[in-house]
């Protein structure tokens, strides 16, 4: 082959992969993408009218050649959307040069084969893109809008676990202590269960309608919630730990016909039935059951209800809501956010963060959290991860060197307690040696979220060989927004935002748009107009981005409490709890020193009826603050108080500015 003919192969090739990558970045929002993309158009033009000769024959086989060379190569990466817009561009490159060469020869015959295919070529690139690109843009709207139908249909949990099923099928998905003994139980194993439970429920015609879970971690409670969620059920998984009057409280707003319940909490059923009038049936986690009133009934039964059953639940929609999760706000009462199947999904894809199959994690987080449930359970499942159960916080040490797992999800307080126990062994001991004591000895990455972790932990644990990856989310998105990964990550910062969300800022507040962001709270329409404004969910969080797309947190809006364990605390819920004694006459909330600290200004009317004095009047509170906690959990009792002895500064709406509030004036 001639020189000439060699240089003509190159500049095809050039042309078909300069349209392969146009293709794939046509609607692309990346400015660097679209930037390289015309620097390579422009070599490959000045390449072009360089060498550009041959004749047509040579030139349209070559043209042929370069574009199947690419097409070959999209193929073999699975790039369909790529193969198939180079498909299109060849057909239209070739059919616009055969028609401008047989116009050029009946105007102006043969003038010279140089000439010739120079005017040519110009022509035909000239033309074919404006043909290309008409009609890509013409019909962006609609390739768009059946694009996006695609992915709304395929983001569902259910077809997320069946996948993972089909790729890990005798892969141990999960697995617990039981009186010391390791249990397992396969991907196989966990669908049928699932199954099954979804069968069980649409039996029970149960379809279309909500239902409660309350109990910690276990393989029932994973089981029964993936059979909810995977038909068309909603699943509203509850905190454990709350008081009983305050989970019946939960139970009704929700609106749940049926509760899925720990054994642990067995002293709350009779509550539970006496108070709750929409709960027709309780399923007790666990295998047999004995002397439960009417309307209770083993996971067993329903399991076997499920399996002699012939009829399976229908496939849930993309929007349809698959949980609720309460949470608190700034409102005084718990909200319940609408999470969709495409919102769980969606953000579950969206987490970049690989692992390989049988990789174990540990999950010690509560598992009604939404992140416990996405970033462990859901997103574990979807790469074959095993999850192995932590029984209690009390042995999270020894269950690590029992399961010894390779990745976990903390909140820094877990972070700094296991920092304490690193720190007080002996300086003799090589750290290595620790750390596979502590660790269980595989021990890779910690990712974290929830309150700020302070950087000199990030740099401790990575002494003892582990990577701590902060991220940053809430339960309004489903709930990670940005995370840093082992491959991109920037100490201090809170990661990078997913792809699947836009970030905004409106006068430094944080503002989310996506996939990921909630439906709205359930049946608190006033709430869910003040937290989504035209598709973006205002966080309450300030923050800014850096010039490395890196978000940061420096501040928040709204009066949300988090503690270093994760916990997020409304102080308006307990305040109006603690307003309730007579005693108290103005209250807020705050924490400090990892705990809440009631700032009380006493009703004086009733210090002076009752004529008390300072000492007496911080009795009477503790006393009461004491009570109050014994009904709560750990992170919702009041550790620190303060009695003030004038009223809280307010604003001239008669509101107590919250901002003004620690400056205190202590009774004296």
């Amino acid at each position: 082959m001639s020189p000439e003919r060699i240089c003509s192969a190159v500049v095809y090739i050039a042309e078909a992969i300069t349209a392969g990558l146009y293709f794939k970045v046509l609607f692309a929002p990346k400015k660097t993408a679209k930037v390289r993309v015309t620097l390579l158009t422009i070599v490959y033009f000045l390449l072009w009218l360089s060498f550009q000769l041959g004749n047509f024959f040579v030139n349209a086989l070559l043209f042929f050649a370069g574009n199947l060379v690419l097409i070959l190569l999209c193929y073999a990466t699975g790039k369909t959307a790529a193969i198939l817009h180079a498909a299109f561009m060849t057909l239209i490159m070739i059919i616009t040069e055969v028609i401008v060469m047989v116009l050029l020869s009946s105007i102006f015959g043969d003038f010279g084969a140089f000439t010739y295919n120079l005017i040519a070529q110009i022509v035909t690139s000239v033309l074919s893109k404006i043909l290309y690109f008409s009609v890509i843009l013409a019909f962006s709207r609609i390739y768009g809008s059946r694009r996006k139908v695609k992915e709304e249909k395929d983001m569902l949990i259910r077809e997320i676990l069946e996948e993972s099923v089909q790729k890990f099928g005798e892969v141990k998905a999960v697995k617990w202590l039981n009186r010391k003994e390791v249990l397992e139980r396969s991907y196989s194993e966990m669908l049928r269960n699932v199954i099954s439970i979804r069968k069980g429920l649409l039996a029970e015609d149960f379809a279309g309608k909500h239902i409660a879970l309350i109990g910690t971690s276990s393989v029932e409670w994973i089981e029964s919630y993936l059979g909810i969620i995977t038909g068309c059920t909603t699943a509203v998984p509850l905190d454990a730990a709350l008081p009983c009057e305050e989970l019946i409280d939960l139970i009704n707003r929700s609106d749940s016909e049926a509760l899925f319940l720990s054994p642990k909490h067995r002293p709350y059923l009779e509550a539970f039935l006496a108070n709750c009038p929409k709960l027709q049936k309780v399923w007790m986690l666990q295998e047999e059951v004995e002397d439960v009133p009417s309307g209770v009934y083993s996971i067993n039964e329903l399991r076997n209800t499920g399996i002699s059953a012939s009829a399976d639940a229908s496939c849930p929609a993309a929007e349809d809501i698959a949980t609720i999760i309460f949470t608190s706000g700034t409102t005084g009462k718990s909200k319940g956010v609408m999470l969709t199947q495409n919102n769980l999904a969606s953000n579950v894809e969206a987490v970049k963060i690989s692992a390989e199959p049988g990789t174990a994690m540990l999950s010690v987080l509560p598992i009604h959290h939404a992140f416990c449930l996405v970033m462990d359970w859901l997103k574990g499942f979807s790469q074959g991860a095993t999850i192995c159960i932590n029984d209690s916080l009390l042995h999270m040490v020894r269950n690590m060197s029992i399961f010894k797992p390779d990745i976990m999800l903390m909140v820094p307080m877990m972070i700094e307690t296991i920092y304490k126990r690193l720190s007080a062994a002996d300086p003799q001991i090589p750290k290595v040696v620790l750390a596979e004591k502590v660790f269980g000895g595989k021990l890779q990455t910690i990712f974290t979220g929830g309150a700020h972790l302070d950087p000199y932990y990030i740099d401790r644990f990575a002494e003892y060989g582990v990577q701590i990856l902060e991220g940053y989310g809430m339960s309004e998105c489903s709930p990670v927004i940005s995370n840093n990964t082992p491959e991109n990550h920037k100490p201090g910062s809170i990661g990078r935002p997913l792809e699947n969300v836009e970030i905004r800022f409106e006068n430094g507040e944080i503002l989310v748009k996506g996939t990921s962001v909630m439906k709205g709270y359930y049946q608190m329409p006033d709430e869910t107009a003040e937290t989504l404004k035209d598709g973006w969910l205002h966080t309450g969080d300030k923050g800014y981005m850096d010039e490395d797309g890196y978000l940061f947190i420096n501040g928040r809006v709204k009066n949300l409490i988090i503690l270093s364990n994760g916990e997020n605390i409304s102080p308006e819920e307990i305040e109006n709890k603690l307003a309730l004694n007579p005693l108290v006459g103005e209250v807020i909330v705050t924490g400090e020193d990892n705990g809440l600290t009631a700032r009380i200004y006493p009703e004086q009317a009733v210090v002076e009826a009752k004529a008390l004095d300072t000492e007496m009047i911080r009795s009477q509170l503790q006393e009461f603050l004491d009570e109050y906690n014994k009904n709560q959990p750990t992170y919702r009792r009041i550790t620190g108080l303060v009695i003030r002895k004038n009223p809280f500064i307010r604003s001239t709406t008669k509101k107590i500015r919250r901002q003004d509030v620690l400056i205190d004036e202590p009774l004296e």
